[in-house]
């Protein structure tokens, strides 16, 4: 008994199963219903990336919207201007940093397969 990736989740199971135990997918020595289930498995990959964009991108804008409102309203935090500011470039930083990351892979599996 081997363990071998369901082509349709990638998730490992056992070369003797019938159907993945996790997805549902019917093992298939067909070539063209493995290349559905590798295309599949290639969408998911990609669309994860995207979602982690755009959480990315949400970080971003919470980061620029406490500057924006740090510079327009100075009276609002005179005694923790400091800290506030540092959460807000941090989460300038992270965000942008991982947008660019996410769109990247993104963008490398769609080309690649990876």
């Amino acid at each position: 008994m081997a363990i071998i990736h369901c082509y349709a989740c990638g998730k490992r199971i056992s070369d003797k199963a019938p159907s993945c135990p996790h997805c549902g997918q019917v093992r298939s020595d067909d070539p063209e219903a493995v290349a559905q289930g590798r295309a599949r498995q290639k969408a998911l990959k990609v669309s994860k990336y995207n979602n982690g964009s755009m959480l990315a991108l949400l970080s971003a804008g919470l980061g620029f919207l406490i500057l924006w409102v740090m510079m327009s309203h100075p009276e609002l935090a005179k005694d923790s201007r400091p800290t506030i500011k540092w959460v807000g470039d941090a989460l300038l930083a992270i965000g942008l940093t991982g947008y660019v990351a996410c769109r990247v892979m993104a963008i490398w599996h769609k080309r690649k397969g990876g």
